[in-house]
């Protein structure tokens, strides 16, 4: 009969959790950095810790120049999601965490860019999809 080896047991596994996932390890960001953000989004020489420089109750239109309003707030979706984890020296981390913007609105989740009517809609999108994916917003 063979002998047995002693020896360290195995390490068991721990089970993945969520935030074991890129954009899902959660947080905690401000509504105003939040705003700062978008706000570089649309202008990159937006200064982080400066004043707020795009109105809320600006429509979500006037940042399309003319183009057909349902395939500009799709062309933002895409751009918005691909720029979410792409790093900016300004926070040294990246623009949206890689927290991905919903496309159609959930109740009680987070409203849809196709829906959304002015930047304050985009504020209030990007505060609850952060909280859906386990950020804490204060």
């Amino acid at each position: 009969m063979a002998k047995e080896k002693k020896g360290k047991p195995a390490k068991k596994q721990k089970p993945a959790t969520t935030a074991d996932f890129a954009g899902m390890a959660g947080s905690f960001i401000s509504r105003d950095e939040i705003y700062h953000r978008l706000e570089w989004y649309f202008d990159h020489s937006h200064n982080p810790k400066g004043p707020h420089a795009i109105d809320p109750n600006t429509a979500i239109d006037a940042f399309f120049q003319g183009m057909d309003p349902s395939t500009a707030r799709k062309i933002l979706w895409v751009n918005i999601n691909k720029i979410s984890s792409t790093y900016v020296p300004a926070w040294k981390s990246a623009l949206f965490h890689g927290v991905q913007f919903p496309w159609s609105s959930k109740p009680d989740v987070a409203i849809g860019l196709r829906d959304i009517q002015s930047f304050g809609n985009l504020i209030d999108s990007a505060v609850l999809t952060y909280e859906h994916f386990g950020w804490h917003v204060s």
